[in-house]
């Protein structure tokens, strides 16, 4: 239902105003990030068509390159090699490599998979392009301050995607707005320590117009950077010098309806670095940052095991899927 707001409401304006700066100095932060997001494809109908059906950021950890991504983007593309897009007229990228995921739900899909996570390690064709893209460790949110913050959540809509002789024809876009309460988490699913839920409501006020908010489809996978410095709220912190930095990866659409809120859920990248861990014990220095970031944020262990780990196939190398212990799935 369109919210009554009067927005020639000097009230209204005022507010709106002040909004928008917020938003407008957190979209500033996040601009060199964003070239980080690329779209994935698959050839959904037909086999020599490929669709784009989500979206994923490439990081690079100790000039090792990965896509973080949802699970449930994957579960379709299977055994197949991993298709994505690095902009605008170029031809489709087939990269080879090795997938490791989150347990699936009881469907046999990931659909039900709370945490949805899957990162693929790239084990050939790194090319120029997929280096000057990648994030680095240090711009992941791994300490993640405790404030809420304005969040922007970035990747490519179906709706505005295409390919044409196997040329790419996607656009990338950015939905920012501001996370929700913690108290709010659990009526969208979602827990506080595997997620960030960001507000995104069915209409929203721009400029002096209420607006129907487009339909998020494909931006899966895609990334949920957090801008913090610049809260939306007048008492925030103000002694944070502003930055912005990946927190989490996007997993679903949560529907404004009757009284449920409207939001778009993320799983939060340590959990994707907890799957890098799994899968590649050892890895140079990766499991002394997470460790010590547990610690710091949570007073716990290291969230997942290595007895928790087992191998389901072959994905042009393997294709791992990591389990999490009990405490992990909210068992």
């Amino acid at each position: 239902m369109k919210p009554r707001i009067d927005p020639k409401n000097p009230i209204v304006k005022l507010f709106d105003k002040y909004y928008q700066s917020k938003i407008s100095a957190a979209l500033e932060l996040t601009l060199d990030l964003e070239k980080s997001v690329v779209p994935i494809y698959h050839t959904v109908k037909k086999p020599y068509r490929p669709e784009q059906i989500g979206s994923g950021v490439i990081v690079n950890i100790h000039d090792e390159f990965f896509i973080f991504s949802a699970s449930h983007v994957f579960d379709d593309i299977g055994e197949n090699q991993l298709l994505i897009g690095l902009g605008e007229g170029e031809k489709i990228l087939s990269l080879a490599g090795e997938r490791y995921s989150s347990l699936k739900g009881k469907s046999g899909t990931h659909l039900d998979d709370p945490i949805d996570a899957s990162v693929f390690h790239i084990k050939d064709c790194v090319t120029k392009k997929i280096e000057q893209r990648a994030l680095t460790i240090d711009q992941l949110d791994i300490e993640e301050p405790d404030e809420l913050s304005i969040c922007i959540a970035c990747g490519f809509r179906v709706k505005n995607s295409n390919t044409k002789n196997y040329e790419i024809k996607s656009k990338q876009e950015v939905f920012p707005s501001i996370e929700i309460n913690k108290d709010q988490y659990s009526k969208v699913g979602a827990d506080t320590l595997y997620h960030t839920v960001m507000s995104f409501e069915a209409y929203y006020l721009r400029e002096g117009h209420v607006l129907k908010s487009p339909k998020p489809r494909g931006i899966s996978g895609g990334a949920m950077f957090k801008a913090y410095g610049i809260n939306h709220l007048p008492n925030h912190n103000r002694s944070i010098k502003p930055y912005a930095k990946l927190n989490a990866i996007t997993i679903s659409h949560k529907q404004e309806k009757g009284n449920q809120i409207g939001a778009i859920v993320a799983t939060k990248v340590i959990r994707h670095l907890n799957l890098i861990e799994l899968a590649l014990p050892g890895f140079t220095g990766l499991f002394d940052i997470l460790q010590v970031a547990l610690r710091d944020r949570l007073g716990l262990r290291p969230v997942l095991s290595l007895r928790s780990a087992r191998v389901r196939g072959k994905f042009e190398g393997h294709d791992t899927e990591l389990s999490s212990p009990e405490e992990d799935r909210g068992t």
